[in-house]
C-alpha cells in the first residue's frame, strides 16, 4: 500500500481515550474508520457521539459480541486493536481474562477469517 493509497481501518476500544485520539487522526489523515467499542460510561458515550459527528462509523459491541464482529471486520484493511476491560471495573480476574484474553483471541480468528474470505 502507498502513502498515497488510503486505507480501511478498523479501531477496536474507540471509544477510549486513545483510541478515539487515534481515530480522530486516521480521519484527518483521509482514511475510512470503523469503531468497534463498547461503552460504559458519560465520557466513552460522548467520545462515540464526537467519532460519529466526525464521519466515523461507530459500531457499539464488545470483544465478546463475535456475530457484530464478524460482520463488522470484512473490507478492512487493518486492524488496530486496543480494546481491553480495565481493572478500575472492580470485576473478578476471570473477567478481565474472557475479555482481554479470549477477546483477543476471538478477534484474531475473526480478522484472519475475515481476510482469508477477501483473499478468495
Amino acid at each position: 500500500m502507498t502513502a498515497q493509497t488510503l486505507s480501511r481501518i478498523l479501531i477496536t476500544g474507540g471509544s477510549g481515550f486513545i483510541g478515539a485520539r487515534l481515530a480522530q487522526l486516521a480521519r484527518q489523515r483521509g482514511h475510512a474508520l470503523t469503531v468497534v467499542t463498547a461503552v460504559n460510561n458519560a465520557p466513552e458515550r460522548a467520545r462515540c457521539d464526537e467519532l460519529t459527528k466526525g464521519g466515523i462509523t461507530v459500531v457499539v459491541a464488545s470483544l465478546e459480541d463475535s456475530a457484530a464482529l464478524q460482520r463488522t471486520l470484512p473490507g478492512h484493511d487493518a486492524v488496530i486493536h486496543l480494546a481491553a476491560a480495565q481493572h478500575e471495573a472492580g470485576r473478578p480476574e476471570a473477567y478481565f481474562h474472557q475479555i482481554n484474553v479470549e477477546g483477543t483471541q476471538r478477534l484474531l480468528e475473526l480478522a484472519y477469517g475475515a481476510s482469508s474470505t477477501a483473499a478468495r
